[in-house]
């Protein structure tokens, strides 16, 4: 059986984020390279934009290998209509959460990136600083890269087995790297708070800035799942 031309797309918008990525990190790696956030090469990985990109693009490589060979051959299909276009066998329960979750992830990155850490630099540098926010490889990882993702996920596949309950797997990325990011900023004192998530030190605030990140977070996998599905199946 052959892949239809939304399977083909979605092959091709997945494709597109693993080479983004790519060279989107591999451009930290540039020598005297540092960013608008002060990202280098011995630290670009202690930054959640990097690690959720990373994150996605590996599984965007698992969703490709997947569509081409994933799967038990069936009575046929679609992939676009929810099973894997040449054997007709629907995706693994974990790749459709892991999916979730890391789109989740890059969507959290683009929206801090736009209405947190945009506005901030917009009120240091202007419209200049909150440009700088979107410009050379950051602009695929802040927005190329969570945009085409977010079309990818909520466009195909759209019987995916995910759940209600989902929502709180795709807490994960986020919560593994804010328990190692507040732990590194005020335990070890390692990292400087490059996030401004103590607003300068206010340590008072931290309680009320973690419950806020976990509450958006889960707000967009939820929203996430209503554009998929609408409703979720169960």
């Amino acid at each position: 059986m052959k892949l239809n031309f939304k399977d083909k797309l979605d092959i091709l918008l997945n494709a597109i984020n693993i080479v983004s990525v790519f060279f989107a990190v591999k451009w930290f790696f540039a020598p005297g390279h540092v960013d608008v956030v002060g990202s280098t090469a011995t630290n670009c990985f202690n930054y959640f934009t990097i690690d959720s990109n990373v994150l996605m693009a590996l599984t965007s490589l698992m969703w490709i290998v997947y569509i081409a060979f994933g799967g038990k051959a069936k009575d046929g299909g679609s992939f676009a209509k929810g099973t894997n276009g040449l054997t007709g066998a629907p995706a693994p329960r974990w790749l459709s959460v892991l999916r979730f979750a890391s789109v989740t992830a890059v969507t959290l990155t683009f929206l801090v990136s736009a209405f947190f850490l945009g506005p901030m630099e917009y009120i240091k540098r202007g419209i200049t600083g909150y440009l700088s926010m979107f410009k050379e490889n950051v602009f695929f990882l802040h927005f190329l890269c969570p945009v085409i993702c977010i079309i990818s996920f909520v466009t195909y596949r759209k019987d995916e087995a995910l759940r209600k309950k989902d929502c709180w797997f795709a807490l994960l990325p986020m919560l593994i790297y804010g328990v190692l990011y507040f732990y590194q900023v005020l335990v070890s004192k390692a990292w400087k708070d490059f996030y401004g998530f103590t607003f300068g030190g206010q340590y008072a605030i931290v309680p009320v800035v973690i419950a806020m990140i976990i509450i958006i977070t889960y707000g967009i996998a939820y929203f996430l799942g209503k554009m998929k599905f609408k409703i979720f199946y169960k």
